[in-house]
């Protein structure tokens, strides 16, 4: 970030933006930014970590709720007999159910069912993490229902290692 001033560094740490951050991992606080012309560096305690831990990965998306059906089209173009869900959020104390949940969704949609996603949804809303975080984190009801709204994107995530950096691009699904 340092070196480049069309960047921002974004992320959490436990639910917050670490010092020195531009923005946390608020949905809400980055839709009210502008951020035409900037690239987003982030750091989260689960998303980011878990794609550094997939570097094996022949294909690797970045996937939730917001982008689930844009996922799934994505997938389904490289005809792909196996897809392996990386679930970021598990760790002790947490089940991360929310990742779970998601994961189940989209492995539906990619058997060509066609699940009615409220249960899913639901269980976003009822995780332990988002009871955790209803306590501490300021904007968290909008940020929730930001991230348990279905489709609200029509593209998918591909992340790709350029020059040793992770990047996410959206791609049009």
């Amino acid at each position: 970030k340092a070196q480049h001033s069309d960047m921002l560094a974004s992320g959490e740490v436990g639910g917050f933006a670490p010092p020195g951050f531009d923005l946390g991992n608020s949905p809400t606080e980055t839709s009210e930014k502008d951020l035409t012309g900037k690239r987003l560096v982030q750091r989260t305690g689960a998303g980011t970590q878990g794609i550094v831990h997939s570097k094996g990965a022949g294909t690797l998306l970045a996937a939730s709720f917001v982008v689930a059906g844009a996922t799934v089209r994505h997938v389904k173009q490289f005809e792909q007999e196996k897809v392996t869900f990386v679930i970021t959020g598990q760790r002790t104390g947490n089940d991360a159910d929310e990742d779970l949940s998601c994961a189940e969704y989209v492995e539906s949609l990619l058997r060509g069912e066609q699940p009615d996603p409220a249960p899913y949804l639901l269980r976003v809303r009822q995780s332990r993490e988002a009871q955790l975080d209803a306590l501490k984190i300021p904007l968290f009801y909008r940020d929730m229902d930001r991230c348990a709204a279905l489709d609200t994107f029509n593209f998918a995530m591909p992340v790709t290692l350029e020059n040793g950096h992770y990047i996410i691009r959206a791609v049009p699904a």
